[in-house]
């Protein structure tokens, strides 16, 4: 979090807490933060106390509803519910997830008209049961917010009515327009839109337009905006990600460049841990494989931005200037703080620059130095081409050339889905979550916390912020900063910029009076926030990186003044060696630029860990021993398969068996017990690899059915999903802390050199056998669920070549074993269930849809329950093929199958 963002913490959440806060702490911010404010109409007034505890209460009741709505899709029972409000859930059955998400949306905007009659009468009772439930600090964390806002507005009230001419004021334009921010639905929702809809402005809605006009008013219905938005689609059914874009002039935001990395590390997007130009050149050379994410702090503009897309294709074979799959966020801050910083942190810190106020002017008015903290460069690098062009013939002729009028600032505004400013960054955090409503989860708007590069800026000097100006300024250049005639030729040569932060402040502002349900998303987030972070801080990576943060940093030469030009030559000399050798000091973390990637990987393996080892616990209502009309019961099923045992087993050599491959066999050796699932005659004809003569258990399917009394005549995927269920049953009964399961109909085949010249198999094996070794560590890089030796690439299979959304793959947390990916998020479509190593801690989340017998025809062991997993480590290259099948329809040769499994790395992998 920014300094002045932890401000804005402090003073909106200002209440008697135990949490443990590692974020950075500052005193209240000016009243610059409080300037501005808008009503949602011309007569709106502060809201009444009577208003503010209606808000209040109903707040408190969102958050209850969400929580109920979360907790009945997951189970039901209490603890559940106490997971839910958490917001730590991560895997969910795929046929259940448009109901759920029905039911959170519902929830969310109060409505029910989704809920069928068991979930009102659940959720009406968990609301009686638990209405006690939200604690006392995070209620008055949520007061504590709407209060602080609602002086905000009262503010602008009373600055409103000293003004005389409104018409002229960029704050009247907020308030009238139909809505605060065109990016947003009447819901709060996200609306995509292409750079040329951006561009024309055809989304400016006014009041005045929807009087006139009602069938434009028509045409902008959500549902056909969404009806050729293939983004937004695929995030209501695969809780997906759009391509994030972040853009700012240098220092208009610190924080906002890393949640974007942080949201697309969560999801597996491209350019994560990489600079902007490389991230857009792999965009280039793949454009079928996942989303991107650019937190371009680095200079990129919106015109250079719309330059390139237009030259790019995208996943769904257009430009991606025309795509609808980008989200666009900006950053702005008040012009004078940015210019103070910029020229600390440029001059100072970097080059050595004595503070003096000859240095000081001449680099703010551009005398020396880059022009990008001269006139208006926050408005320049935001604006739309034409925009910008005017900017600078205004500034060339002066009076002669036509003005910036309020509607172009408010132009910018409408170009981009959000746009943030320091003051309020936790504000514009929660509305992010409010747009991006299925793909954000509260847990990945923390912020990351104050170590390591935190505290240094990308080559290795201390990292000022403006509020540091007292201890590095000097009084007479202070005095000159506070003088009213450099105020006001600053001004007059800022005055865009300083109408568009303006502007951007009061639209934040106004989104929460639309939006009121970022109040309960802030109870959530403090909840979170005080689980995860105490566990985050005692992992390796953060102990390491917290040291680091107290090491010395780059010191520059001091230059004599009036050699400022000559220094910032020398050191854009060094810049790339500066930049290397930070890299190499922080290799070890195996983080990112400023530790976000190691924050970002923790979160995720935090989450997991406590999904994992909560989980049995919060499904003890589910695992009855014994049938139930809801369960087969797990006593039930793990007997099933124990009667299913085949005593008389023969081997063979690993390579003449199961196919001639060895090194999958090597690494399915490496789990606790193997179970080796076969039919009928195929069990009485099975030679099982020598390898697995200690650890193996063969299983015949048909007794399995018999047991469960299914006739052979029912549903084969149905009856396989049983078959899988009960020998994960059995593994849970045993207590094994993982189990490899293996088809009959496997077909291992070891890597082709000619496609795999550099694999190294005994690497890869020991890799294998570290993760599973090592999966109950708390800090472990890469807990996994399952380990797919083998797999299906259904969306290739099928002509898709395009990386399906969420399936974005990373490589191993060291970044040199590229052995296998990890595949973070859940409901990732890969088909097969031929050869897997499930982990124990995962059993529960494996057995609730395949031992439950509600919707049995959905329940589909590799779709519909695979697809639930997050974490899965999915080998790379591919090990075991698919060589039996049930029905035509699947047929597919095994060399097609690693051909398609060789593409869908090469299009999902995400470095």
């Amino acid at each position: 979090m920014s300094r002045a963002s932890a401000s804005e913490r402090a003073s909106l959440l200002a209440s008697s807490s135990t949490s443990i806060d590692v974020e950075r702490g500052r005193d209240a911010p000016s009243s610059s933060s409080a300037r501005v404010g808008v009503n949602t109409h011309d007569d709106a007034r502060a809201p009444s106390p009577s208003t503010r505890t209606r808000s209040r209460a109903c707040a408190v009741a969102a958050a209850c509803v969400i929580a109920c709505a979360i907790a009945a899709a997951c189970a039901g029972d209490a603890r559940a519910r106490s997971r839910a409000r958490l917001g730590l859930e991560i895997g969910r059955e795929s046929d259940a997830n448009a109901t759920m998400e029905a039911g959170r949306e519902t929830a969310a905007m109060g409505a029910s008209k989704r809920d069928n009659v068991d979930d009102r009468a659940m959720r009406d009772e968990f609301l009686e049961s638990q209405a006690a439930s939200v604690t006392k600090a995070h209620e008055a964390k949520a007061k504590a917010f709407s209060t602080e806002l609602a002086k905000e507005w009262r503010r602008f009230e009373e600055r409103s009515r000293r003004t005389e001419d409104s018409d002229g004021d960029v704050i009247w334009m907020v308030r009238t327009a139909e809505y605060a921010n065109v990016a947003m639905d009447k819901r709060g929702w996200w609306r995509p839109r292409t750079l040329t809809q951006r561009d024309k402005g055809d989304w400016m809605m006014s009041s005045v337009g929807a009087r006139t006009d009602p069938a434009a008013t028509a045409a902008l219905s959500l549902q056909e905006r969404l009806a050729h938005s293939q983004a937004h689609r695929e995030a209501m059914i695969f809780n997906s990600c759009p391509s994030l874009v972040y853009l700012g002039a240098e220092y208009a935001s610190h924080t906002w460049p890393s949640t974007v990395r942080q949201l697309g590390f969560a999801h597996g997007l491209r350019g994560t841990t990489t600079g902007t130009m490389d991230t857009l050149k792999s965009v280039r050379m793949n454009p079928k494989g996942p989303n991107f994410v650019l937190g371009a702090s680095d200079g990129l503009s919106y015109e250079g931005l719309s330059a390139m897309l237009g030259t790019m294709s995208a996943r769904d074979n257009g430009r991606l200037d025309e795509s609808k799959s980008l989200f666009l966020i900006a950053g702005v801050r008040d012009p004078l703080k940015r210019a103070i910083e910029a020229y600390m942190q440029y001059g100072v810190a970097r080059r050595g620059w004595e503070p003096t106020v000859e240095s000081f002017e001449n680099f703010v008015f551009g005398r020396y130095g880059r022009l990008a903290h001269v006139g208006n460069i926050q408005f320049k690098m935001l604006a739309p081409e034409e925009l910008v062009k005017k900017a600078l013939e205004r500034e060339a002729l002066q009076a002669k050339a036509p003005p910036i009028k309020d509607a172009e600032i408010m132009r910018v505004l409408n170009t981009y889905d959000l746009v943030v400013t320091p003051e309020h960054d936790l504000l514009a955090r929660l509305l992010v979550k409010q747009m991006l409503y299925r793909v954000v989860s509260v847990r990945q708007i923390l912020t990351p916390p104050d170590v390591g590069y935190a505290r240094l800026d990308r080559f290795g000097f201390k990292r000022y912020d403006v509020e540091d100006k007292e201890n590095v300024l000097p009084k007479p250049l202070l005095e000159y900063v506070n003088s009213r005639a450099f105020k006001v030729r600053f001004n007059r040569l800022n005055l865009l910029d300083q109408k568009l932060y303006d502007a951007a402040n009061a639209r934040l502002l106004r989104m929460w009076k639309e939006h009121h349900v970022v109040e309960s998303y802030l109870a959530w987030r403090e909840s979170v926030h005080d689980y995860v972070m105490p566990k985050l801080m005692n992992t390796q990576s953060l102990k390491a990186a917290r040291e680091l943060s107290q090491s010395s940093p780059r010191v520059a030469k001091v230059c004599p003044s009036g050699h400022e030009d000559d220094c910032s030559t020398v050191f854009e000399e060094h810049a790339d060696e500066f930049l290397a050798e930070e890299k190499r000091r922080h290799a070890s973390e195996q983080c990112m630029f400023e530790n976000y990637g190691c924050f970002s990987r923790q979160l995720v393996n935090l989450g997991l860990l406590h999904y994992k080892r909560t989980r049995t616990a919060e499904l003890a209502s589910f695992f009855k021993q014994q049938e139930t009309p809801e369960s087969y019961g797990t006593a039930k099923a793990a007997s099933c398969a124990g009667v299913a045992m085949v005593s008389e087993i023969r081997f063979c050599a690993d390579n003449a068996t199961l196919g001639d491959g060895v090194v999958g066999k090597a690494m399915t050796g490496l789990a606790d017990s193997i179970y080796l699932l076969c039919a009928r005659h195929a069990c009485e004809n099975l030679c099982v690899p020598k390898s697995w003569e200690t650890k193996v258990r063969v299983v015949d399917g048909a007794k399995i059915d018999r047991c469960f009394g299914i006739q052979a005549t029912e549903n084969h995927f149905r009856r396989a999903t049983l078959s899988h269920g009960a020998i994960v049953a059995h593994a849970r009964q045993e207590k094994f802390r993982n189990v490899a399961v293996v088809e009959v109909d496997v077909n291992f085949v070891d890597p082709d050199p000619s496609n795999y010249p550099d694999y190294d198999a005994a690497k890869s094996v020991q890799s294998i056998a570290k993760h599973i070794d090592g999966n109950t560590a708390a800090d472990s890089d890469d807990p996994f669920t399952i380990i797919r030796l083998g797999y299906r690439a259904w969306e290739f299979e099928r002509g898709v070549v395009a990386c399906p959304h969420g399936c974005g793959c990373r490589r191993g947390a060291d970044g040199a074993d590229d052995s296998y990916c990890v595949v973070t998020r859940a409901q990732c479509d890969l088909r097969g269930s031929h050869a897997y190593i499930l982990s124990g801690d995962s059993f529960n989340l494996f057995l609730e849809p395949v031992l439950s017998k509600k919707r049995t025809q959905t329940k589909v062991i590799d779709f519909n329950v695979f697809q639930r997993f997050p974490q899965q480590l999915v080998l790379e290259p591919m090990l075991a093929a698919q060589a039996g099948y049930s029905n035509d329809a699947d047929v597919i040769g095994v060399d097609q199958q690693f051909h398609d499994a060789r593409r869908f790395a090469q299009s999902c992998v995400v470095r």
